[in-house]
């Protein structure tokens, strides 16, 4: 006999006939008692406090898009937002725990929300290993650009008495060069193959930054200029500031650490072209 059974044995034979109303039968009182608490969730807050920060966390997504922007791989952007899914994932993890029988209340919340940080954690992931991918790339790829601006300098150079010219947008008119060529691929604003003849010509003109490189070869003519000229060089933010490529007199383009960068970028402001 089990002790339940012997507790309401006992409870009979000491209470006899006058009890009979209070006497409880154990086991039919466990199982009610059972019922009623996994039929009646307790409240989860935590919840509803994963389910804001959810969409708290993709605000910054929302306002990229709205702005018109592309929503394109910057390292600065992904590192910054980061944290935003791993600090979402602990949050709802703890709500869908808290949430565990018998207390199912926001389980189907918390269950969401775990896997939308989940997808934004990956993809963050992916973005951050892109990055440190295509970046050497990128460098070559802007190389590649000088190295055309360089030659379409040359050219315009042969067509008119060796005079270059008074800006880079010339060279479009002129000297029928691809508007891509002036846009770097690591610019967090625009991609080369996103850059149109017209958007470029509109930002030459508003100063914007679908130009990515900085023109030193105004009032210069080819017959005066040396190897230690610069024509034309990146602004330095392009690569993180770790350095920029140099178009050099010689029609060379050669890439310089950030020191240098900044040596070369301030002597060309200053007018001094050579560099000192």
């Amino acid at each position: 006999m089990s002790d339940t059974t012997r507790a309401y044995a006992s409870t009979r034979a000491d209470g006899g006939d006058d009890d009979v109303a209070e006497r409880i039968d154990l086991r039919e009182w466990g199982a009610a008692r059972q019922v009623e608490v996994w039929s009646k969730p307790t409240r989860n807050r935590l919840a509803l406090i994963a389910a804001g920060y959810c969409a708290w966390s993709l605000l910054p997504w929302v306002l990229l898009l709205s702005s018109g922007r592309k929503a394109e791989t910057s390292l600065w952007l992904v590192i910054f937002l980061l944290p935003l899914p791993v600090v979402g994932a602990i949050v709802s993890s703890l709500a869908y725990r808290k949430a565990l029988p018998p207390a199912f209340a926001g389980r189907g919340i918390a269950a969401t929300t775990l896997f939308v940080h989940g997808i934004h954690l990956t993809f963050l992931v992916l973005s951050l290993a892109w990055s440190g991918v295509s970046e050497p790339a990128n460098r070559l790829t802007c190389a590649a650009n000088l190295q055309h601006i360089g030659q379409s300098l040359t050219f315009y150079a042969v067509k008119y008495d060796a005079k270059y010219p008074p800006s880079l947008e010339e060279l479009i008119l002129y000297a029928d060069t691809p508007a891509g060529v002036f846009v770097c691929d690591s610019t967090a604003d625009v991609k080369a193959t996103g850059a149109t003849l017209e958007d470029v010509m509109k930002s030459f003109r508003a100063g914007g930054r679908h130009n990515s490189y900085v023109y030193a070869a105004a009032g210069l003519t080819a017959d005066v200029v040396t190897r230690d000229h610069v024509l034309a060089y990146e602004y330095l933010p392009n690569h993180a500031n770790a350095g920029m490529n140099v178009l050099f007199g010689d029609g060379n383009v050669r890439w310089v650490d950030r020191a240098e960068a900044q040596h070369l970028a301030s002597e060309v402001a200053a007018g001094h072209n050579p560099p000192r």
